[in-house]
């Protein structure tokens, strides 16, 4: 079919306005028109298709070719003068539309069962790597259970034996550095454990009062500072007599891997941790800030930092996992964590917290006396902001820098005592007041006297000191340390004479051994049966009335939780019941507790908490 003048200048008035062709783009594309109504070329077909793949993501464009062609073509078919043309039309419109909508449609049909199969695959693959990373979890969680199991004998046995003081010289030390292996070998069980929690949803947060100074201090011991006498560690606290409510376990968890990785890459130089406080308009911001002159970090290894089980150096220890888990536990915190490194130079890590919830350190024990020897100006005390607290609570503080003059007033009959005496110095110092102490303690006027070594740098083989701290202690520490005096007389009465039955049931003999050996160390008049089986422990429960009962969780036969769902059955009023377990995942705090459990008591066991639990039960 051949287009007359006017069907041409139709198509050409079209073009110009539908969609902004000039004249002469507009007559290019009517002589391409023209061949395919003519049956000599279809590239003006192929052109159009492209077109409409190229602009589906704008359909008002789409929109106008599809109008310009369907009225296009009804014009040429109402115009036809023939029926030969007509039928012309009529197979070049079914053959432009197989081109651009039917063979469209076959593409995308095509493409739709592609991407449904491929959905389908993607689909099993996932289901395959969730079952793979729950299969994980089990495997790790199983594991860590079990080294904490284990853990609990060695740590146990090993504090036990340093208790009783029975190794001295060469084989104290060999004692020394199995602890230290007990301690990496609990961290690492602890990071694999942290990372199930993590990874599971399964993080428990418990939050509590606590002196952020304190938790430093807590930190710092975590910690192998002493190991390289080639780095100078620094503890720069800021003086701050408040206690904040968080999570202070993992608060301290971050700040203990930001140091475990700063005296990691540094051979030699300087550590430094650094306490910030910030005051908002309701709470404060505190920051701790880690910096060292270490190997330093390029941008690209700042910014892998944080991938769990990458290194920077594959030559030291550990699993790679202790930055990610801080920076985990910094985001579950609602902290923020900012790093910067200059390779050879070193790096610095800070995390910021707000803690809206803060109380005062109180310290209600107007006309105390506490007397401080400093031997070098340098420490200040009588100027520093800790000694104006306490002044300011009605504690009379005295500073001496003469060190005869305080030998003179402890050696002189007619002188008050203090309740605290805290000396600063140098080592040779500590060491000539610690056979001191003894003496005046012979003498029978400092029985109610507390000698505090504060600030001595490096650890020394103090005999008679009654606390030693490689740095300062911060104030709630004084205030405690004034509450236990008061009530030393209560709490040895507690000690002594604590007449509870305890039952302890563990299928393991070695758990149920050390927790009867810790017990009967510190409360030696405490009755304490065990049984190592659910079935015994509801047998001796027929016979015996108990005050508080320890079960632990995972035990053939009847678990923990089967334990006391009987004992609920036979004994309408039983007393507190503890869970006793080395799995500490968030469900099973909420199953514990779901359960009807007074509370759990972790494995490894820590004394400290198994006798605060015994004694709250004695008041």
């Amino acid at each position: 079919m051949k287009m007359t003048a006017k069907q041409r200048a139709y198509f050409v008035r079209e073009m110009e306005e539908t969609f902004g062709r000039s004249e002469a783009e507009s007559n290019q594309m009517v002589e391409q028109l023209q061949r395919v109504l003519s049956g000599q070329d279809q590239e003006i077909v192929y052109a159009l298709q492209y077109s409409l793949f190229r602009n589906e993501d704008h359909p008002e464009y789409v929109r106008k070719l599809i109008h310009f062609l369907f009225h296009g073509f009804s014009y040429l078919y109402r115009s036809a003068e023939t029926e030969e043309e007509r039928e012309q039309l009529h197979v070049g419109n079914e053959m432009l539309f197989n081109y651009l909508f039917v063979d469209r449609y076959l593409y995308a049909t095509t493409m739709e069962r592609r991407s449904n199969a491929a959905q389908h695959i993607l689909k099993n693959v996932s289901d395959q790597l969730n079952d793979l990373l729950t299969t994980q979890e089990r495997m790790l969680a199983n594991l860590s259970h079990e080294m904490r199991t284990s853990l609990n004998a060695i740590t146990g046995y090993l504090a036990l034996i340093e208790e009783n003081h029975v190794l001295r010289g060469e084989e104290a030390q060999y004692l020394e550095k199995a602890q230290s292996g007990a301690q990496s070998l609990q961290s690492l069980v602890k990071d694999l454990l942290d990372i199930t929690k993590l990874n599971s949803n399964q993080l428990e947060i418990h939050a509590e009062y606590f002196s952020p100074h304190a938790m430093l201090l807590d930190a710092i011991n975590h910690v192998p500072i002493m190991d390289n006498p080639h780095v100078v560690f620094g503890f720069v606290p800021a003086f701050f007599p408040y206690r904040v409510r968080g999570d202070k376990m993992h608060t301290m968890e971050v700040v203990i891997n930001f140091l475990s990785n700063a005296f990691k890459y540094t051979e030699a130089g300087n550590v430094k941790l650094e306490m910030h406080v910030e005051t908002l308009p309701r709470g404060v911001q505190i920051g701790f800030r880690v910096t060292d002159t270490g190997v330093g970090m390029t941008p690209e290894q700042v910014e892998n930092i944080f991938t769990p089980y990458s290194r920077y150096q594959m030559t030291k220890q550990g699993l790679g996992l202790g930055m990610y888990i801080a920076k985990q536990l910094t985001e579950r915190l609602g902290g923020t964590l900012h790093v910067s490194s200059t390779p050879g130079a070193g790096s610095a890590f800070e995390v910021r917290f707000i803690f809206d919830d803060i109380q005062p350190v109180e310290c209600p024990h107007r006309g105390k006396k506490i007397f401080v020897f400093l031997e070098s100006e340098e420490a200040r005390f009588a100027e520093d902001e800790k000694a104006d607290f306490f002044r300011a609570s009605g504690v009379d503080v005295q500073v001496y820098h003469d060190e005869a003059m305080v030998i003179g007033y402890l050696l002189d009959p007619q002188s008050e005592t203090p309740d605290i005496l805290v000396i600063h110095g140098t080592p040779s110092t500590y060491t000539k007041f610690d056979p001191l102490i003894y003496y005046l303690r012979s003498q029978r006027r400092f029985d109610r006297t507390l000698f505090l070594a504060e600030e001595t740098g490096i650890p020394l083989p103090l005999k008679y000191f009654d606390e030693v701290c490689q740095y300062s202690f911060d104030v709630s520490r004084y205030c405690k340390i004034f509450t236990e005096r008061s009530e030393k007389k209560r709490e040895a009465v507690v000690e002594s004479d604590t007449t509870l039955r305890i039952l302890v049931v563990d299928d393991i003999t070695t758990n149920r051994d050390i927790f009867k050996l810790f017990v009967q160390k510190r409360y030696p008049h405490a009755e304490i049966d065990t049984a190592g089986g659910g079935h015994e422990a509801l047998a001796m429960c027929r016979l015996v009335s108990y005050d508080v009962m320890f079960l632990d969780l995972k035990m053939p036969g009847l678990d923990g939780y089967q334990l006391l769902q009987r004992l609920q059955t036979d004994h309408p009023a039983l007393p507190p019941v503890y869970a006793f377990s080395a799995d500490v995942y968030k469900e099973t705090y909420r199953r514990v507790k779901e359960s009807g459990f007074t509370g759990l008591l972790e494995k490894p066991l820590q004394p400290e908490k198994l006798f605060a639990l015994i004694e709250e039960l004695s008041t």
